[in-house]
């Protein structure tokens, strides 16, 4: 019976669980985005008690690193969505179909998003007798959400990252093009220009922000920054770590032994990490552009943990290919948009409750958390997600972009 209960387990992981964008599973980065969700999960309970204990209010600059595995979720992004566009400048394959790119993102982000969205909108509605705006519901809806103060959190407040990811799918095939001609061209000078443009452009666009906030009048309703300027870079980091894997999997690196750097650059990854975590006792986050710095430091950590896996040390490699931790990142968007409404409106009040407070209630808050919200999140997404998976299979092989295509059109002038 046990092994008939494992047989199943794994047919359903392996038949359930998303295909990344090259076709390939890459099990380890299953993991990893594992990883990333169990960092926010930690995060949100760390938060609920903050405020009612004083150790953790005097740790909170060093834990609320753990904010950053929304960085890790996006350079997941960038790497994996990049692949394609990699082989493509690399091993000169077929340029990705932009328009078949955009029905897989809308089929694998927006089915749960707009259904958990609507359950939100009607719950909220219900239980706390307020009525959304229509300028809310709307900008939620096309998911620019986060240009405005007042929309940007206001539903459900981890929305404002899916609206950053899905402007980044907007991006994507364009910069793609410009990379991928430069590199075909073996204009790689171009190449880095384009990317350390990538890197100032948050900078910029957060200055160019403080500047029209201190002239107050109408863009002071707005949020300091263009979101996805700012964290573009840390999808660029993502974009860079799949140059590099191609590069050393299937193209001019193949025949290069290169493992200690890769492992290398994981360890370098882990203490860079670490580092930020020590700087922000310093009140990094305090400083002007505290967040810019940590949000592309913490990129570039993360990419280089992410290459240090999957091409360095096959230790890390086996501990996120483990079944439990791929299951959790097999789910990781699901919980992602439930785990903050039901850690903090259902879990955690009642762990103090029952438990009458203390430091204790933490460790017993992330244990309960975590087993009430992998449930509702595994609902979510055999429900959301699962269906729309089959559909997004039959759109998996990427093909040249039609004529008129605005990414083609650059490959093709380029030669």
């Amino acid at each position: 019976m046990r092994a008939f209960c494992c047989n199943a387990w794994e047919r359903f992981l392996e038949k359930s669980r998303p295909t990344p964008a090259d076709g390939r599973n890459i099990d380890s980065l299953d993991g990893l985005r594992g990883c990333a969700i169990l960092f926010v999960v930690l995060l949100h309970v760390l938060e609920f008690y903050s405020n009612k204990n004083h150790l953790l209010q005097q740790s909170m600059a060093s834990w609320s690193l753990l904010g950053t595995g929304v960085n890790l979720f996006f350079v997941l992004s960038g790497f994996l969505l990049f692949l394609p566009y990699a082989k493509a400048a690399l091993l000169h394959r077929s340029f990705p179909s932009t328009s078949k790119f955009f029905q897989r993102r809308a089929l694998r982000i927006l089915p749960a998003y707009w259904a958990t969205l609507a359950i939100f909108v009607i719950v909220i509605s219900i239980t706390r007798n307020s009525v959304f705006s229509a300028k809310d519901i709307g900008l939620h809806i096309v998911l620019a959400n986060n240009l405005f103060k007042s929309t940007e959190m206001s539903i459900n407040p981890v929305y404002w990252t899916m609206a950053i990811e899905v402007q980044y799918y907007l991006a994507l095939p364009f910069i793609a093009g410009l990379l991928v001609a430069s590199i075909r061209r073996a204009k790689y000078i171009f190449a880095i220009a384009i990317f350390a443009s990538i890197g100032c452009l948050s900078i910029v666009a957060y200055a160019a922000s403080l500047l029209l906030h201190k002239l107050g009048g109408h863009f002071e309703q707005f949020v300091h920054a263009p979101e996805m300027f700012q964290y573009l870079p840390v999808f660029g980091v993502g974009m860079v770590a799949s140059l590099c894997y191609v590069a050393a999997s299937e193209g001019p690196w193949a025949n290069q032994n290169w493992q200690r750097v890769w492992k290398g650059l994981g360890v370098g990854g882990v203490l860079l990490l670490g580092l930020l975590a020590a700087l922000s006792q310093f009140k990094l986050y305090h400083w002007r552009y505290g967040y810019v710095a940590i949000d592309q430091l913490s990129g570039v950590a993360y990419g280089a943990i992410l290459l240090g896996v999957v091409k360095g040390w096959k230790s890390w490699k086996r501990f996120l290919e483990k079944k439990w931790i791929r299951f959790i990142g097999m789910i990781s968007y699901s919980m992602y948009i439930w785990n903050l409404a039901v850690l903090q409106n259902l879990v955690l009040p009642r762990v103090d409750q029952l438990f009458n407070g203390g430091l204790l209630n933490v460790p017993i808050g992330i244990v309960i958390g975590l087993g009430v919200t992998a449930p509702i999140s595994l609902i979510s997404y055999l429900a959301f997600e699962k269906p729309f998976i089959g559909a997004r299979s039959a759109r998996r092989d990427f093909q040249l972009t039609e004529a008129g295509d605005t990414s083609a059109a650059i490959i093709h002038a380029s030669k």
